[in-house]
């Protein structure tokens, strides 16, 4: 009995961090050459995860998603819904509210003003040029 307890120890100990391998800081497709940036470029992602701000005001922020020689270039970010691309650089109306996205050097934030009543799962793709 103690050896079989004994086993299932040690399988369970290699198991599961197999199974938790994934972390939120995954990295993205390393998208250069030679040290340079490939461009154009483009990414898609999916808001999965809102915080309150003051003012009803929501904040989906992907970290680090914009790559380092990306920086000058123009950076277009689109809502995908039923087959069509939105430009949302500025604010377009969305669920009785607005919808814009704002980045810095690195980061993307996709902001939604207005009540929800459920954080929506959106289709977001930049397009770096």
């Amino acid at each position: 009995m103690k050896r079989l307890l004994f086993k299932m120890i040690i399988v369970s100990t290699v198991i599961i961090p197999l199974l938790s391998s994934c972390s939120k800081k995954d990295t993205l497709p390393d998208h250069t050459a030679n040290g340079a940036t490939m461009l154009p470029m483009t990414l898609n992602l999916t808001t999965t995860h809102w915080e309150s701000k003051a003012g009803n005001v929501f904040v989906c922020l992907f970290s680090n998603v914009i790559p380092s020689g990306a920086a000058g270039q123009s950076i277009n970010v689109y809502l995908v819904s039923n087959g069509q691309d939105t430009l949302i650089n500025q604010g377009i109306s969305f669920m009785n509210g607005q919808l814009w996205a704002t980045n810095t050097q690195k980061d993307l934030a996709i902001n939604y003003g207005g009540a929800l009543q459920s954080a929506p799962y959106l289709n977001i793709k930049i397009v770096i040029e």
